[in-house]
């Protein structure tokens, strides 16, 4: 006789506490899950100018450019050529590109051996030095010559 007296309020409160849980249950914020950390990447040389081999060249002043995969410490080059030829070393703006001029010039027909041995300012070192062979040879006419 209760129970049919006072099913409308029996059954408004079942339907309360059913919610309530749903949104108990329903309103928890799984905690995030943590990114995983990138991975490392490794330090390399990426490219160089001038190509490997015999090269035609206006200016033997040119300097030589060695890019990096992350910014270079200069304090820990060690640049080693053969020939000897003096050099003054600097870097760009990023940090990643070594140059190197000789001074005062390179010698036209002379085969050149360049060894970079240099660390990222994280200190990580390249596996291997970079060995590069090179020889330039006079541009022998202008382009802006008459024929």
């Amino acid at each position: 006789m209760f129970i049919k007296k006072y099913w409308r309020l029996l059954l408004l409160l079942l339907g309360g506490v059913v919610f309530i849980l749903f949104l108990l249950t329903r309103g928890r914020v799984q905690p995030p899950v943590p990114s995983p950390s990138p991975t490392p990447q490794p330090f390399v040389l990426e490219h160089f100018f001038p190509p490997e081999g015999k090269q035609i060249l206006g200016d033997p002043s040119v300097a030589l450019a060695y890019s990096f995969s992350s910014p270079v410490g200069l304090s820990s080059a060690i640049i080693t050529v053969k020939p000897y030829v003096a050099l003054d070393l600097f870097l760009d703006k990023s940090g990643k590109t070594l140059y190197i001029k000789p001074l005062p010039r390179w010698n036209y027909n002379v085969e050149y051996q360049v060894s970079v041995e240099i660390k990222s300012k994280e200190g990580k070192a390249l596996n291997s030095p970079v060995v590069h062979k090179f020889l330039f040879t006079p541009q022998t006419f202008s382009p802006l010559e008459e024929f």
